[in-house]
């Protein structure tokens, strides 16, 4: 007997979550397990900080210390922390970090200046807001020892259940942008492109996103090979960031 429409259309669903279901599954593994890899290169880690998100700090570190590669090969690596010029408690993070750094309100201008300080040929971005598993950092650097590439990217989960229904697409969209909290480039590649485009509106989020993760991805295109990596970190409950922008934008007369 032949299925009538309804059938179809639930079987479509069915197998499509499961398609889904597979994929996540897979690339969540992928984060948790694997074997580190020595970084071709020295690597800089750069995590830019508001002081609205300072709680916030403490757990990004944790998690990402924690990760295989950095374990298994300390010394190729350097820690910056990069705040906004109200920051107060620098102190408390010297234990994290190699270099802390007091930059100008925006947050590329925060990155870029970590940038310019930074010893390591390989720069890592992160947030504040990520649970970095263990076999994630691992997983974006290695495409590093491979001709050609300049730069990696990944993607965060933002919900499990999410997650399951919308993968492949997913990986689509990620796959066409710098992730802000979860990509790597090389130093010298950042000045051959000009790095980020300071003069824009930092405290636009459509335009700071703009530059930051889809114009900045089309600059290092333009010179080599940027490979998204489908190993995912895991975005946790903040304030939105447009909000943040907001807050700060009224206080401070930007």
């Amino acid at each position: 007997m032949p299925l009538n429409p309804v059938n179809y259309a639930t079987i479509g669903v069915l197998s499509w979550l499961g398609a889904n279901s597979i994929t996540s599954a897979s690339s969540i593994y992928g984060s948790y397990n694997g074997m580190p890899k020595k970084p071709v290169k020295p690597v800089s880690v750069i995590l830019p900080s508001l002081t609205i998100d300072e709680y916030l700090i403490p757990f990004a570190m944790d998690n990402l210390l924690k990760n295989n590669v950095i374990e298994a090969y300390p010394d190729m690596f350097e820690f910056i922390l990069v705040t906004d010029p109200d920051f107060e408690n620098v102190d408390c993070y010297y234990h994290y970090f190699d270099k802390i750094i007091k930059a100008p309100y925006g947050k590329l201008t925060a990155r870029d200046m970590a940038i310019k300080q930074a010893s390591g040929d390989i720069i890592v971005a992160m947030d504040t807001d990520r649970y970095y598993p263990k076999n994630w950092l691992n997983e974006l650097l290695k495409p590093f020892n491979k001709s050609g590439v300049i730069a990696t990217t990944s993607y965060p989960i933002y919900s499990v259940v999410y997650e399951f229904m919308s993968n492949m697409f997913k990986h689509m969209y990620y796959a066409g942008k710098m992730d802000g909290g979860g990509s790597a480039f090389l130093k010298d590649v950042y000045y051959a492109v000009s790095g980020f485009d300071l003069n824009i509106d930092q405290f636009d989020w459509e335009e700071m996103m703009k530059e930051e993760e889809f114009n900045f991805m089309k600059k290092l295109q333009s010179i080599g090979e940027v490979d998204y990596v489908p190993y995912p970190s895991f975005a946790i409950a903040r304030i939105s960031a447009p909000h943040r922008l907001k807050y700060y934008k009224n206080n401070y007369g930007y």
